[in-house]
């Protein structure tokens, strides 16, 4: 389903750098393959030197770069060494990603991190261990919803490597992974993950866009856009049952009417939209955290002009300190 794909491939998971301040289990268990991951990783240059090297590996190396080259140039966005490394692995998905939150709220259950602080989710390279911890989190009375992620940022403190199984995707969706994740790389907002996700959501659909246009394949997104046009008010309906949910919520109502009302809405979307996965507050506040009903970035995106002008608003509020969503254009 065609509608999932663009929160489920995006995450911001630096574990290096809670291993270095961090003794706990999770954290551990987390920079094992994260440090194994990049010491497996393969220089692309040296790839692309081989003679051998498959023509769909090379093809899809060289369009990377081409994006990377175009994110730097064309959108203001600081790619340095990220994606110069190739790792192959036997999965079709780098993590397992868990968001949570509570009973009767759609708000996220937040996790801590050191140097970041608390974010709205929680990321697993072992999905049995995941599925674990979900468990846990249930017998607390959460919500829980568990996703796979293809790609995350290391905020540009380190190389983000490029995987294997990226290959196989089509460039509307490589443009729009590798921008967003740069983009993570070049503004982030340490109080303000709800706004970073959004940022750099907003910047990759964008940003992918303008890149398939000025290589000429105008095509491709017309294609897109046909394939996912049942979908397009997929977002608008879940941040409708957010608003539902968060009437009943706020009722008063007892806390058994309120469970059977609960379980009521979310059968009927779920029936509606014919999804396969359990639909509960925690997948409803995956939604707030990528995207926006009322559309406050792609404003302020139309009224400075383009990326570049953005980036650089946002870049220098962070410096000052200040609020991203306090910004505003005469």
């Amino acid at each position: 389903m065609i509608f999932l794909r663009r929160p489920v491939f995006f995450m911001t998971l630096p574990f290096i750098l809670w291993s270095l301040l961090s003794t706990s289990c999770y954290v551990v268990q987390q920079a094992g393959p994260y440090l194994s991951h990049r010491l497996q990783a393969v220089p692309v240059k040296e790839l692309l030197a081989q003679e051998d090297l498959p023509p769909d590996t090379r093809a899809f190396l060289v369009e990377v770069q081409n994006i990377k080259t175009f994110a730097v140039e064309e959108l203001g966005l600081i790619s340095g060494k990220n994606y110069t490394g190739y790792v192959a692995v036997d999965t079709d998905y780098l993590a397992a990603v868990i968001q949570a939150a509570p009973e009767f709220s759609t708000d996220p259950y937040m996790f801590w991190y050191p140097i970041l602080g608390k974010l709205p989710y929680r990321g697993y390279y072992d999905t049995d261990a995941a599925r674990a911890f979900a468990g846990k989190l249930k017998k607390k009375g959460l919500d829980v919803f568990i996703r796979p992620v293809d790609a995350f940022s290391s905020l540009g403190f380190f190389k983000d490597p490029l995987f294997s199984f990226m290959s196989g995707y089509p460039v509307q969706k490589i443009a729009d992974l590798i921008i967003h994740e740069e983009t993570h790389a070049t503004v982030f907002f340490k109080k303000y993950p709800d706004f970073n996700e959004k940022l750099a959501t907003f910047v990759g659909t964008e940003g992918a866009r303008q890149y398939l246009v000025r290589t000429g394949r105008s095509d491709v997104l017309a294609q897109t856009d046909e394939q996912n046009k049942g979908w397009k008010e997929f977002p608008k309906a879940v941040f409708d049952l957010d608003s539902r949910l968060d009437r009943l919520y706020q009722s008063g109502t007892g806390t058994d009417e309120m469970r059977a009302e609960k379980a009521r809405l979310l059968s009927e979307f779920k029936e509606e939209w014919d999804l396969s996965f359990e639909v509960n507050n925690a997948f409803v506040s995956l939604y707030a955290i990528y995207d926006e009903p009322d559309n406050r970035i792609e404003r302020v995106y139309e009224k400075a002009g383009s990326i570049p002008a953005l980036i650089a608003l946002y870049t220098e509020v962070l410096k000052e300190g200040g609020n991203p969503w306090d910004v505003s254009l005469p």
